[in-house]
Formats: structure tokens, sequence, C-alpha cells
């Protein structure tokens, strides 16, 4: 901001000059086209480099040491074997969960992230089915519902003869008199 005191500040006006009102009409169809233009010219570039940069990756493995790629190869092992862990203790959480549990889902969720492994790489049973039983101590609305044990009235069951009037159904006109007949008790 210039420091001119002999100048006067001015005030915003409120009303739109002709200018910004040009500059909210777009041309939608034609910024689409410039952008699938840019699309279309980067993907061709990024075909280009591919070879290069293929020929650079090529460079960094050939300086890699050969411990180095252990390493890669090991950690890559290790990640691989952590999944496989996890998918299987979540799998046993299930079959064990299944019995109780209206949704095994649920058990597995409640469970996530606690450690079921012994040293030997083994699922310890034992430490789900305690883990399991503390849930649905917790939430005992998780429980499977016994069907052996529902007390009360058995819902009903439709009866396609209610409400038969004799009439069809695809013939309106008589169903219509049918009803101001049983109304007026024309019978």
């Amino acid at each position: 901001m210039s420091e001119n005191p002999d100048q006067q500040p001015t005030e915003p006006t409120d009303t739109p000059e002709p200018a910004r009102a040009e500059e909210k009409t777009v041309d939608w169809e034609a910024e689409a086209k410039k952008w699938e233009k840019r699309s279309k010219d980067n993907y061709a570039k990024l075909k280009e480099a591919e070879p290069k940069l293929s020929e650079y990756q090529q460079i960094i493995d050939e300086r890699k040491t050969v411990e180095e790629r252990q390493a890669e190869e090991v950690t890559r092992w290790q990640t691989e074997a952590e999944q496989w862990r996890t998918a299987a203790v979540s799998n046993r959480i299930t079959a064990l969960a299944s019995n109780d549990f209206a949704d095994p889902s649920d058990a597995v969720a409640a469970l996530a992230g606690q450690q079921f492994l012994d040293a030997g790489g083994q699922i310890d049973e034992t430490a789900i089915t305690a883990a399991l039983s503390d849930v649905l101590e917790r939430k005992p609305h998780w429980r499977r519902a016994d069907p052996s044990s529902q007390q009360g009235p058995r819902p009903p069951a439709p009866n396609p003869n209610q409400g038969n009037t004799g009439a069809a159904a695809s013939d309106p006109a008589s169903l219509f008199g049918s009803i101001v007949r049983s109304q007026i008790g024309g019978g």
C-alpha cells in the first residue's frame, strides 16, 4: 500500500462490474477439450519416458549390493508372513465365534489388534476363547439367539384365503359393485 496521504481510500462497490459478469460465463466444452488435450499430451510423454525410467531402474538395481537385495527380499517376506498370520488369526476367531456370536465379524472387529500368537507362531485358541467370552460379557446383545429358548407367540403366517371377495381382481366394476352392495345391505 502506498503511503501517499493525498490519496483517499476507495470503497468497494456493491454493483458488479460488467467485466466480472463476463468472467462468470465459461465455455465448459472448450475447457474440457483443453484438459483432454493436456491429458493426452502427458500420457504420450509418459509413454516416451517409460524406456528411460526402466533403464534408470535397471541401473539402480545393478548398483545394489547383494546384502541390499537380500534385505529387501527379507522385508518383503516378513510383510507377507505378517499378512498371512493376521488372516489366519482372523479366520480362527471367526470359526470360534460362529458358535456363540450372531455375527462373527463383530468378534473379529472387537479383537482386532490383539496378539493371539505364541512365541512359536502358533495360534493360541485358549486366549481367543477367553477373549471371546469377555466380549460376550461386555456385549451380551452380540450373542446368538437360541431358537429353542424363544418364548412368545409365533409370528403370523399369511393366509391367501383371507379377504377374498369372490369377485375377480381384474374386474374393477364387479368389485366396486360388490362393495356397494355390502354397504347398502343388498347382499
